[in-house]
């Protein structure tokens, strides 16, 4: 995949607003450590976060977004000490451009991508395939395809069965995942694709056709530590690859990661990308 630059960014939210003033880059029994996630991991993740703080006394503050929009707010200068990306490309992209330490990256889950409509208009007997009647809906949703995860493996499956021509005029392209879903579910989009984990906790929404792995590249959930991350933040990313923290992912519908000599290595960015 090719990393493309983006637009200039706002702050994550307004959590993020207030720990950009309040937490120095050393943390410390009182300070959380500060985690910077894909969008799809926010149930998974602030559970498991949970657990943590519950288990080891030590907050841990999650800011969830696209992981495009995280890892630029990374290089920018936001003080976080781990990303836990939904693209293993954005964690190349930031070891390269010096800003994390590629010997901590770690793949914690996996996922699959799934076409969605609402509960009300969905075929659960469909397949994903060019002759699926949700593919010539008049509101199509994906993630951004020019950065964000979510959106990228979409565009793959699409372009795989032939039908993203004829279909990009009609994409409503969302800034990260749950926007997608949560425009399914309320009609403002007829049709969809989300992951699985997400559309496994939307009651307005169901799943209408799985897409096979070999559409898109593998949907690998990877971790990596920031240059100057905390003793703490390693400590919480070792707990991610706990047993514990395994069932959580299981149960918000992730998978468990191949093993690591089957996780194909991709080329990394240049420098130059990093401008």
């Amino acid at each position: 995949m090719i990393l493309k630059p983006l637009r200039p960014l706002l702050l994550l939210s307004a959590v993020l607003i207030a720990v950009l003033v309040t937490v120095p880059r050393a943390a410390h029994a009182d300070t959380p450590v500060l985690v910077f996630a894909a969008a799809s991991l926010t149930n998974a993740v602030t559970e498991i976060a949970r657990a943590f703080e519950a288990e080891t006394g030590q907050p841990v503050t999650p800011v969830f977004d696209a992981t495009s929009r995280a890892a630029r707010q990374i290089t920018e200068g936001a003080p976080a000490h781990m990303l836990i990306a939904a693209n293993r490309d954005w964690v190349d992209w930031l070891i390269t451009c010096g800003k994390a330490e590629g010997t901590s990256r770690q793949v914690l889950a996996r996922n699959t991508l799934v076409l969605v409509a609402s509960s009300k208009a969905a075929n659960t007997d469909e397949v994903f395939s060019a002759q699926n009647p949700l593919l010539d809906v008049r509101r199509f949703a994906i993630a951004d395809p020019e950065g964000v995860p979510a959106g990228i493996y979409a565009r793959q499956s699409l372009q795989a069965i032939g039908v993203w021509d004829k279909l990009e005029a009609r994409l409503i392209r969302g800034d990260n995942v749950r926007t997608v879903l949560a425009w399914v579910g309320t009609g403002a989009a007829d049709a969809g694709l989300v992951y699985a984990s997400d559309a496994a906790i939307a009651p307005r929404v169901a799943v209408a056709g799985v897409v096979p792995d070999h559409l898109h590249d593998a949907i690998l959930y990877e971790a990596v530590l920031t240059r100057d991350a905390p003793a703490e933040a390693q400590a919480f990313l070792s707990y991610l690859s706990s047993n514990s923290a395994r069932k959580v992912f299981t149960g918000f519908g992730f998978s468990s990661p191949p093993p690591a000599d089957q996780i194909q290595p991709q080329p990394s960015p240049t420098a130059e990308a990093c401008g």
